[in-house]
């Protein structure tokens, strides 16, 4: 009897496989460039200015070939609009006067078209955020989504935006931010990982994503999105020319329960389905059921509650497991140098540099800031014992203590969460916290 069963649904999964039809080959790494567009976050001052303030990459999200009105980038592409009160009215000082202004996300199709934007949901701990337009948008189609997949490793991927363009501080202005001017590169798909105490998803490429590609999709070979092109992570070694590069993503897999929590349309580059043939195997599957039912009652009671007994155990690990991950306390390193504006970022299980080399340093400050060597010094975190350590690389002008010691040069030196020092000058002050 139940090598007929078994027989009777290698059958029905062989009328399966031809059910599922493949979706189209049409699109490309290439077609998905007009999927992409600009991300500016800037003020909008009382005497008609406007003052840049960061950029980055985005890509639309949508229902296939309609008019798409919601964005995916990363949190800390717009994390300035929410540190200038996310759209209310603000006083800011600059050049020696006080203006009054809001806050304002704009995604450029050019360099001289854009629409406002508004958070829909962000997560800051997975670097993602959803947005919306007023209206939907023709000058940008919705791109397809693939999950990323341990049977991706090896494959080719290819990280679409706008390179060129700081995710801190705008440099300077550049001609056109139309979809030619986007850029692809290239590059393969060197493992998943999962990030401890937080869950994110990632994938580690050697595609190279450059700053201003922050937000923007990493996309398979039929163009859809599979990550967030989100950060990389130098570690140098033998002197500064002797440096070794790994290149992040946020698998799209994270961002899917955004979207349907937010009732937001998207689509998948999956095969497409022969319902005939479905209506077909349901019926196949319906008689089946009824054996099914008969084999489930013939099953003994010990086996019943082995299975109870194995539920329970899975099912008590889960609720330790979410019990542990509750108490998860993350470390953050937080800038008080006025040009940071309070801004902070999670220190994760590498080393970050600090100073105003915009290549390597994780927390840049402006060239010309007082005190600031352009390779500073060094943070870390360790979890075991919970200690910061911070280390003075050789910098012109010194790391201090908040009290005013001097650190010695090379020497790793233990701060608690809470404990707060300098760069060169106490406009630089920074802390460290656990939260």
């Amino acid at each position: 009897m139940m090598k007929r069963i078994i027989s009777i649904l290698a059958i029905i999964a062989l009328i399966a496989s031809f059910a599922l039809i493949p979706a189209s080959a049409a699109s490309s790494p290439n077609d998905s460039r007009d999927c992409v567009a600009v991300v500016m976050t800037c003020l909008n001052l009382d005497d008609g200015l406007m003052f840049p303030i960061a950029t980055g990459s985005c890509f639309f999200v949508g229902e296939k070939g309609k008019d798409p009105s919601n964005m995916v980038t990363n949190h800390h592409v717009i994390s300035d609009y929410l540190d200038y009160g996310a759209g209310q009215l603000i006083d800011v000082t600059a050049y020696g006067q006080t203006y009054t202004g809001r806050a304002q996300i704009r995604i450029y199709y050019d360099s001289g078209s854009y629409d406002e934007a508004f958070p829909v949901e962000y997560d800051e701990i997975k670097d993602i955020a959803v947005l919306k337009l007023a209206e939907p948008t023709s000058k940008r189609k919705a791109i397809a989504l693939h999950p990323a997949d341990d049977g991706m490793v090896g494959s080719a991927v290819y990280a679409i935006g706008y390179p060129g363009i700081s995710d801190n501080v705008l440099k300077k202005a550049i001609s056109t931010w139309e979809i030619s001017a986007s850029t692809v590169t290239t590059g393969t798909v060197s493992r998943l990982l999962t990030i401890s105490g937080t869950g994110v998803d990632l994938i580690q490429t050697d595609c190279v994503i450059n700053h201003g590609n922050s937000g923007g999709p990493i996309v398979t070979e039929n163009g859809a999105a599979t990550a967030i092109a989100s950060a990389y992570v130098s570690e140098m070694y033998s002197n500064v020319l002797d440096v070794a590069t790994v290149y992040y993503g946020i698998n799209i897999s994270d961002v899917i329960p955004l979207l349907d929590r937010n009732s937001i349309p998207w689509y998948s580059d999956g095969p497409t389905i022969n319902w005939v043939l479905i209506i077909i195997i349901a019926a196949g599957v319906l008689v089946l059921a009824g054996v099914a039912v008969l084999i489930i009652v013939l099953v003994s009671s010990k086996k019943k509650k082995a299975a109870a007994a194995q539920q329970a155990a899975a099912a008590q690990a889960q609720a330790e497991q979410k019990a542990k991950e509750a108490n998860v306390k993350y470390p953050y390193l937080r800038s008080y140098a006025v040009q940071h504006n309070g801004k902070r970022i999670v220190i994760r299980d590498q080393q970050i540099f600090i100073g105003r080399n915009v290549n390597v340093c994780a927390v840049v400050f402006q060239e010309g800031t007082p005190g600031v060597s352009g390779r500073h010094c060094s943070l870390a975190y360790n979890g075991a014992t919970g200690d910061f350590i911070l280390t003075d690389l050789n910098s012109s002008y010194g790391t201090y203590l908040a009290d005013g010691t001097k650190l010695n040069p090379g020497v790793p030196y233990h701060l608690r969460a809470g404990d707060r020092f300098y760069l060169g000058d106490k406009e630089n002050m920074m802390g460290v916290e656990l939260e």
